[in-house]
């Protein structure tokens, strides 16, 4: 059977990128499907927009401590208006060396739009028909939303969210200890935000290792604007008059406090992007967590490879590259990354 591309590539993230330009450099015919901008949520709204927070808060910090050094600072005014906008200079100016005309001119092909897959060597796109003899799904992942009472009636931002906001915030509640909401909420703490982290498992980052996470743990309590309180659940959400927001919570052993501020961050964890791909017409198997995938990130339908935050297991864009050069080939092929990649596409 003929196929109009040897590979199709469903999602622009880092696996989705990753793949497509090296089996291009492999002389495949590539074609990449993407919904929305090119780089996915690394670029956009996880990796690069939290740096460059961190590192605008870093440098605030550093200020700080200049009186500590034997100087004297007479008078200080960080305005912090400029901090967003520059922000989003910064991603615009990243996102315009890898865009999709740059990425055409290499010979892949950009497919714009949403892919439905009507078997396993076919997809439907913008009421197209697209064949191919291999598939890669990089659809990535998005925030998932806690049931917490109350949520659902206020505003909150996720990761996809937050960089909108105009300024920096006077007070902010994280739902969410692990790596984006101790990176985010760091990063608005060192700008002059006072932040509250909830965590539900007794010590934050409760995937990591466990020292690691308990000097972490220690070199965070020592931040003046960041509280974190961990064995506790987030239990109601409430509005008030004045427009600060309200949370219950609860302490594992049962003790009930309230804390307030002017916005919230929901960084609770991931939900892998499988909806809408009518996967059961690919013979692709899923679940809650993601798309099944065995040592190769092949999925039931052999010819079908997921990888990134779709695929798991860790959602991090770090471990995507990890994965798609190193468990894709057989153990015989570990030490050559162009050998793995070839065997999958035949």
């Amino acid at each position: 059977m003929k196929f109009q591309y040897d590979l199709v590539v469903i999602g622009s993230g880092l696996a989705g990128f990753t793949s497509t330009v090296f089996a291009n450099g492999l002389g495949k015919k590539v074609a990449m499907v993407e919904k929305g901008k090119l780089g996915g949520a690394c670029t956009w709204n996880a990796c690069v927009p939290s740096k460059t927070l961190l590192q605008i808060g870093r440098r605030v910090g550093q200020i700080k401590k200049y009186n500590q050094n034997g100087l004297k600072l007479v008078s200080v005014n960080l305005q912090t208006e400029n901090i967003m906008p520059y922000l989003h200079f910064v991603l615009e100016d990243i996102s315009g060396v890898d865009d999709f005309d740059n990425l055409e001119k290499t010979g892949i092909n950009i497919l714009k739009g949403e892919a439905v897959f009507t078997d396993r060597h076919h997809i439907s796109l913008n009421g197209q028909v697209v064949s191919a003899k291999h598939f890669i799904i990089a659809t990535g992942s998005s925030p998932a939303i806690p049931p917490v009472e109350g949520l659902a009636d206020i505003p909150y931002y996720t990761n996809e969210t937050v960089f909108d906001i105009k300024s920096i915030p006077s007070s902010m509640i994280v739902l969410g200890g692990g790596p984006a909401g101790i990176e985010l909420g760091l990063a608005f703490a060192w700008l002059g935000c006072k932040v509250d982290i909830i965590e539900m498992a007794e010590r934050i980052l409760p995937k990591d290792d466990t020292e690691l996470s308990g000097l972490l743990l220690d070199y965070l309590n020592a931040e003046e604007n960041l509280q974190i309180h961990v064995s506790t659940k987030a239990i109601r959400f409430q509005k008030q008059d004045n427009g600060q927001l309200k949370l219950e919570m609860q302490t594992r052993e049962g003790k009930i406090s309230e804390i307030t501020a002017e916005t919230v961050l929901v960084a609770v964890g991931r939900r892998a992007n499988v909806a809408g791909l009518a996967l059961e017409k690919a013979g692709v198997k899923y679940t809650a967590r993601g798309i099944s995938v065995n040592s190769k990130l092949q999925t039931s339908s052999l010819n079908i490879f997921a990888a990134g935050d779709v695929a798991g297991p860790i959602q991090l864009g770090m471990m995507a590259e990890n994965r798609l050069f190193w468990q894709q080939a057989t153990p015989a092929c570990h030490s050559n990354r162009a050998l793995g990649m070839t065997m999958w596409l035949g």
